[in-house]
């Protein structure tokens, strides 16, 4: 499971997301805060499929009892996605968007979910 959800963050790595076109990625990113089309034809035919896929898969996850009941898949994806774009969007504060990093990130937030981990404390 770890693998294939690693494989969707990796996937920002791909055409575009070179350190020039990383820049360029961020740039769209920045003028789509302030351009409500630009920022509905990436949430439409960029954010919004890869951000799907990987809740389907952790979803499917879930439904075969890999992942805790108490699981929240979408706060599981914001923090995947999350760590993998803070990367791409800010390099030069943070590091470069690797593979290695990706897997990582899905190996720490996977392991905290997995039906084997300690149930999460309410604070309530």
């Amino acid at each position: 499971m770890s693998g294939r959800t690693g494989e969707h963050c990796g996937r920002l790595r791909r055409p575009g997301h070179t350190t020039a076109g990383g820049s360029v990625f961020a740039q769209l990113i920045g003028a789509a805060q302030t351009d409500p089309e630009l920022a509905a034809q990436f949430g439409h035919h960029y954010f919004g499929p890869r951000r799907r896929e990987v809740f389907a898969l952790l979803e499917r996850a879930k439904q075969r009892r890999q992942l805790r009941a108490d699981a929240d898949i979408g706060i599981l994806v914001d923090l995947i996605w999350g760590a993998c774009y803070i990367r791409l969007l800010l390099p030069h504060l943070t590091d470069q968007l690797t593979a290695d990093f990706a897997r990582e990130v899905v190996r720490e937030v996977l392991s905290r979910a997995l039906v084997d981990s300690p149930a999460r404390d309410d604070p309530e």
